[in-house]
């Protein structure tokens, strides 16, 4: 059986149907400028670490290893291995990154104002304390 349709469904399936694609599409933008902002977030935040690094006189490159870097983070800082390790404890690892970036600071002769920057921001703070006159002060492990 054929069921003819009047002209006014005809009209709405083609609308509902370039609604769907505008959607898919809507969506699959959003996810590209998400993770081209994340990736230059992750870049610019690897900068800021190698210069850090370096004038800590760890090798730079460490800083663009994906959890390596934290690693060097908590050496550098002299937050030590364990507040490394709380990093990937869910819901505690929002707390150890706040005290290893403020330990960061602090290691670089920067006060709690940097320590809340680098903590809320991290590239800006550690472009900052990197491209900066900061000089590293060797952290004692805590």
């Amino acid at each position: 059986m054929l069921l003819l349709k009047t002209p006014n469904l005809l009209v709405k399936e083609i609308i509902m149907g370039m609604e769907v694609e505008m959607a898919q599409e809507a969506v699959a933008g959003s996810f590209t400028v998400m993770y081209g902002m994340g990736l230059i977030g992750y870049v610019v935040l690897a900068l800021g670490l190698m210069k850090m690094f370096e004038k800590a006189g760890v090798t730079g490159w460490h800083a663009f290893v994906p959890y390596f870097n934290f690693y060097q983070v908590s050496q550098v800082s002299g937050a030590g291995l364990v507040w490394f390790i709380l990093t990937f404890v869910p819901f505690v690892n929002v707390i150890a990154v706040w005290v290893l970036m403020f330990k960061l600071a602090k290691s670089f002769g920067q006060g709690a104002g940097m320590g809340i920057l680098t903590a809320l921001l991290p590239p800006v703070g550690t472009l900052i304390m990197g491209f900066g006159s900061a000089q590293y002060q060797r952290a004692r492990m805590m």
